[in-house]
């Protein structure tokens, strides 16, 4: 009776087998529908648009959306056609630092992005060294990070403990660790030591100052130098934390496996491909070209050196 019991169990597991295999894929559930194609010329998506039109030229006329001291570039396009479904532009008329008279914003108006580009991080990573390696520890491609991490096993607390880092906790911002070093913000290179302490912080230890990331940006050696010193966020892997550092350091992983700048990976992988002419990555652009807001929200010509990823 056993015997027909475990040949019977192991007839299911074959058919279960059978079944799987038999399966080509896995899509998402719910109705699958066919690409849609030439949707500029749908009755339904026309009127759509043309209430888009609308409703934008009414928030153009509002003036608790500031339409005189901001400018506005908007597309939506389709994969299948080469023209944008739909645009609109507005031009604010308070750009009092704009190079350029009766200057109007267009298709091709520049603007400073910032964190949405760390998508660009992530499909460079993906076209140079593929998704395989999200598991690894960052100490594997970072010879620095692998010279800290014997530092957490002697105070956890104070120390980052790097071998448990992943590439992919860095992509998902799970990796605990903080948000940057040394870039905009940075109290100690913005007020002096009077004033930090009579708005409640402790004296700074002057070796646990960094010079550098507020006016020129942190060389490699710098960075290291500084994360030595600093604490985690959180346990890696347990909490997201939003890290603009994690994506400097996933770029020195990415460059470390492929022997490539992580500069000229952007250009040839996706901003090349994808015809981005006008997206600039080191180097600043024209100013003619930008929008560019009056006084301290500007920006334009400052540089997140390696910290740009």
């Amino acid at each position: 009776m056993k015997q027909y019991s475990s040949f019977t169990a192991f007839l299911v597991s074959l058919l279960w087998v059978s079944i799987v295999l038999g399966v080509p894929n896995c899509p998402f559930p719910g109705a699958a529908f066919p690409k849609p194609t030439n949707l500029a010329a749908s009755p339904t998506i026309q009127a759509a648009l043309a209430n888009l039109t609308e409703a934008f030229k009414t928030y153009d006329e509002t003036a608790s959306n500031n339409p005189n001291g901001t400018s506005w570039s908007l597309q939506i396009f389709s994969a299948s056609s080469e023209e944008p479904l739909w645009e609109h532009y507005h031009t604010a008329q308070n750009l009092l630092d704009q190079e350029t008279a009766n200057f109007t914003v267009g298709a091709d108006t520049i603007y400073r992005l910032g964190s949405l580009t760390k998508i660009f991080t992530i499909m460079t990573f993906i076209a140079e060294a593929g998704d395989t390696r999200w598991n690894d520890p960052v100490t594997k491609y970072i010879p620095e990070l692998e010279a800290l991490a014997a530092k957490a096993s002697e105070d956890p607390v104070m120390n980052v403990d790097w071998s448990d880092v992943t590439l992919g906790a860095l992509a998902s911002h799970m990796a605990g660790i903080m948000r940057d070093y040394a870039l905009e913000g940075e109290l100690t290179q913005e007020h002096n030591q009077t004033v930090l302490m009579g708005q409640g912080f402790p004296p700074a230890p002057l070796t646990e100052v960094p010079f550098c990331g507020e006016v020129i940006p942190c060389s490699r050696a710098q960075l290291f130098a500084g994360l030595a010193i600093i604490p985690p966020s959180f346990v890696p892997s347990q909490t997201p934390a939003y890290s603009n550092l994690a994506y400097q350091l996933l770029a020195y992983a990415l460059e470390e496996i492929t022997g490539k700048p992580f500069a000229d990976m952007l250009e040839a992988d996706i901003l090349s491909k994808l015809g981005l002419n006008h997206t600039y990555y080191l180097q600043t652009p024209d100013a003619k070209l930008g929008v560019i807001p009056p006084g301290n929200e500007r920006g334009w010509n400052y540089s997140l050196g390696e910290s740009s990823p």
